[in-house]
């Protein structure tokens, strides 16, 4: 009687607890992102303009948190928001013109009063490849908008490296994610592995910020625009102050991911790059990034110039990753993407970062098939693109099949669809092949359907082409990935009035 007496309100204190835990846990969430209204979490570039010099730039300071325990309350925290999102009610649309959703989101994701820029939603922590990956086009002069938005657009990406910058000359190691977890504090947090493209993104960052022209090179149109880049002199300051802090990096990086027997990474080395949802042993992706990162610490001065170096260390990658039976590049040189010959569309990283061009007749040997592969297996309907068409079981983290099953394989990925848009168009325009243009035509009329009907620009969308949600994921709505679907509308346009006249250079 005595026991029945007990247990009752024993089961009842656990459900209050767990109760109160789940209040607390969300209180803290929302008062330690920085994106929410009264957030606790103080911006240590509050006053940040690309006008003032670097040394009042950087008078507040913050601290990063080392300790295991400070990186377990920011994995809590991410975790929180991912749930909380798709746990979320969501608001009802409303109709807009693409325009109004275009200057809406750029409102929401380009304000530099904001500490960083973000994906949007529950990515409301830092990943520093949004700056080399995600928002690489941000920069672009070419597109369209008012002055207001292209002076906000230079200063949110400046004051985002610099935030990068400050955290992590306070670390030996780099990160794939920036977690604010109190008033002046922030931890590291790695989803899942060590980055590949951390590094990267912070160098080509300095590379958009100190001149346009690499970024005009690698997506070739001609739009007349009064817009002039304002970032080079305080870009300039920034890799003077933080030149040694990068060198430490890119010398930990390099040491620890090349295997110098292969040349290649290593294979058991596990990376996280855009697909970090997945296993892979020595990716295509993060070969490519390597070699790009690589090619910009000795243009920027990090390291030692060697352009021998570097031209056989893409051989050394086309030679093990390249299926010219089936017109793909192998995923991962696991024993299991060797034998069943796996893709996956992250190999459009080849194209973005400028480590195959379709100018170059040698390159376009390897982006044609790749190209016509997607064609012809319909990989890109109803518009592009997935990873794949499997779900590879074997390769997502373990919350990542609770979560969101499809994510790393079948749901499709604005990113990377814009990409190939922007491939089919530049490799139609120097071949003079226009059925390549009509086709970067067709799945950019669908990427502006999409925006129309779902009042946003979905990060990514399920196999039949609705934004993707799960009991345990929503994607993004209001992402500011739309920079780049813009870009690739300008392209395209400009792109399908020219004339068709094959140029190319050797």
């Amino acid at each position: 009687m005595l026991f029945n007496d007990l247990f009752l309100p024993m089961w009842f204190l656990v459900i209050c607890a767990v109760l109160v835990l789940i209040v607390i846990t969300a209180v803290y969430a929302r008062l330690t992102n920085p994106f929410f209204r009264f957030t606790i979490v103080n911006d240590p570039l509050k006053d940040f303009t690309i006008d003032t010099d670097l040394e009042l730039n950087e008078q507040q300071r913050f601290v990063l948190r080392h300790r295991k325990f400070f990186k377990g309350i920011a994995l809590y925290k991410a975790g929180w928001h991912i749930l909380a999102n798709a746990w979320s009610k969501k608001k009802a649309l409303q109709p807009q013109s693409l325009t109004q959703i275009i200057t809406t989101i750029h409102q929401m994701r380009f304000n530099p009063t904001l500490p960083f820029i973000i994906s949007g939603d529950h990515f409301s922590i830092l990943y520093p490849r949004s700056l080399g990956i995600f928002y690489y086009s941000l920069l672009d002069p070419r597109i369209p908008g008012s002055q207001e938005d292209w002076n906000n657009r230079q200063a949110i990406y400046t004051k985002t490296l610099l935030y990068a910058l400050k955290v992590f000359s306070q670390s030996s190691s780099l990160a794939t994610t920036i977690v604010p977890i109190s008033r002046h504090s922030v931890a590291l947090l790695n989803i899942y592995a060590y980055p590949s493209d951390t590094l990267y993104s912070l160098l080509v960052a300095f590379e958009n910020l100190l001149g346009s022209e690499p970024l005009l090179k690698r997506y070739p149109f001609t739009v007349k625009t009064t817009q002039i880049l304002a970032t080079q002199n305080l870009a300039q300051q920034m890799l003077e102050r933080y030149k040694q802090v990068l060198q430490s990096h890119w010398e930990r990086y390099s040491t620890d991911v090349l295997d110098p027997t292969t040349g290649l990474i290593k294979k058991h080395w596990l990376l996280s790059g855009t697909k970090d949802i997945a296993r892979r042993q020595c990716a295509f992706y993060d070969n490519v990034i390597y070699w790009k990162t690589w090619q910009l610490a000795q243009n920027l001065g990090i390291t030692q110039k060697n352009k021998l170096g570097l031209s056989d260390l893409k051989s050394e990658i086309l030679e093990s990753f390249w299926d010219a039976k089936n017109g793909i590049f192998l995923e991962d040189l696991s024993d299991i993407s060797i034998t069943n010959r796996l893709s996956s569309s992250d190999w459009l990283i080849a194209y973005q970062v400028g480590f195959l061009t379709p100018e170059s007749k040698a390159d376009l040997k390897y982006l044609i098939p790749a190209v016509d592969t997607i064609i012809s297996t319909k990989l890109d309907q109803p518009f592009g693109l997935p990873y794949h068409r499997d779900l590879r079981p074997w390769q997502p983290y373990l919350p990542v099949k609770i979560a969101a099953p499809l994510y790393a394989s079948q749901v499709i990925w604005s990113h990377w669809g814009v990409e190939y848009m922007k491939l089919l168009a530049h490799i139609g325009s120097v071949t003079a092949n226009k059925n390549y243009i009509e086709a970067a035509v067709k799945q950019c009329k669908q990427y502006e359907a999409n925006i129309l009907k779902t009042g946003g620009y979905p990060e990514v969308y399920d196999p039949n082409g609705q934004p993707y949600s799960h009991h345990g994921y929503t994607s993004v709505h209001q992402t500011g990935w739309i920079i780049n679907f813009e870009q690739a509308r300008t392209m395209i346009s400009e792109l399908s009035n020219q004339k068709t006249e094959s140029v190319f250079v050797n």
